[in-house]
């Protein structure tokens, strides 16, 4: 079909495949520096199109290439729409008045109808200088539809493997058992739950704080086990004792009593304001603390020198030092420092190396 706009042509010609606007004018038309023109529109109402290529060819006889003017494309849909500048290329013969482009767009809703406007060039906008089109200036406009039969489809891939399953993130605190090296407690709340290292799985059901160690008040903010007591049968060391810091910085120190897994005996409590510490490893390996808000690490283990670690230092460069360790446990029997932020674990190496050499997520 064809229609008339005021003394200007405009023909639109369409097919199942694409949709084609060729533009002519016999009198110049003026566009304001403000302001932009419709040239033409592509009606998709019921297209179901969210894919196509829009390409553009213009025109503009006797227009410099300095002087050509920008294109744009409105793309709407049911309460929605956006428009987008069209990138033209002045590439062929110089100042032929021609410059084309084009592009690929695609909509997550499908479109009711592209607009293609013309306005002012960038420069000319910037010093509000108006355009005219010229008198038998020529655009032609094509929308090519990419869109076929829509088949809904799901994807799967590998699940992200499920490490220390049951553990809880943002620990309290974590030790590992003096009597078992291959036994993780992590303290949460009340609860005291057990990981095998080895199978990073549960070892035994839950158990609490108030059953286990009934004189520990408040919150526990860190715990460690002290006072080497020889190896077991596989050649892991094996311990006597776990200390168990409150926020106050109490500590509550238990001897392990042998039998069941929670079989402790209560030895004595004190305070130790100067350990404000927010984890502390066996062996003083290692011991972090939050130091006005700097995330700071005593790598070398009971010197009293913290350093900064993180991003921009020498020590765990890959350690993230936004927040708190809050908790690490010495494993010994895969010769590692495991430190916990939030919902991961980080394998840390010791002095002198000081790196982190594995990272996971856990729970």
């Amino acid at each position: 079909m064809s229609f008339q706009i005021s003394k200007n042509k405009m023909t639109f010609l369409a097919d199942n495949n694409e949709k084609n606007l060729a533009y002519s004018n016999v009198e110049e038309v003026y566009i304001a520096h403000d302001k932009q023109q419709v040239i033409g529109e592509v009606d998709l109402s019921g297209a179901g199109i969210n894919h196509f290529v829009g390409m553009v060819h213009l025109y503009c006889p006797g227009v410099a290439e300095a002087d050509m003017p920008d294109c744009r494309m409105t793309a709407e849909w049911d309460n929605g729409g956006e428009t987008t500048d069209l990138q033209l290329d002045n590439h062929m013969e110089p100042d032929s008045g021609q410059s084309r482009g084009g592009s690929t767009f695609s909509f997550k809703e499908p479109l009711k109808n592209v607009q293609l406007l013309i306005l002012p060039n960038q420069a000319a906008r910037n010093s509000n200088q108006s355009f005219t089109i010229p008198a038998n200036s020529q655009v032609l406009f094509s929308v090519q539809p990419q869109d076929a039969v829509l088949n809904q489809l799901s994807f799967t891939g590998p699940s992200v493997p499920v490490r220390f399953a049951g553990l809880p993130d943002n620990l309290n605190a974590a030790v590992i058992h003096p009597e078992y090296p291959d036994v993780l407690m992590g303290f949460k709340g009340d609860a005291i739950h057990y990981q095998s290292i080895a199978s990073e799985a549960e070892h035994t059901t839950t158990g609490s704080i108030a059953a286990t160690f009934p004189e520990v008040t408040g919150v526990v903010q860190y715990a460690f086990r002290s006072s080497q007591k020889g190896v077991n049968g596989d050649g892991d060391s094996i311990y006597w004792q776990i200390y168990i810091y409150n926020t106050n910085l109490d500590y509550f120190r238990y001897e392990w009593a042998g039998g069941a897994i929670d079989n402790y005996t209560f030895l004595a409590t004190a305070n130790h304001s100067w350990k404000d510490y927010t984890a502390q490893g066996e062996g003083w390996q290692l011991v972090f603390k939050d130091d006005s808000g700097v995330q700071k690490v005593d790598a070398a283990g009971n010197t009293g020198n913290f350093q900064p670690y993180g991003p921009g230092t020498s020590l765990y460069p890959t350690l993230p030092n936004t927040s708190p360790v809050t908790a690490v446990v010495n494993d010994q029997v895969n010769n590692r420092v495991i430190a916990m932020i939030g919902g991961t674990m980080y394998s840390l190496t010791g002095s002198p190396s000081n790196t982190v050499t594995e990272t996971w997520t856990y729970g």
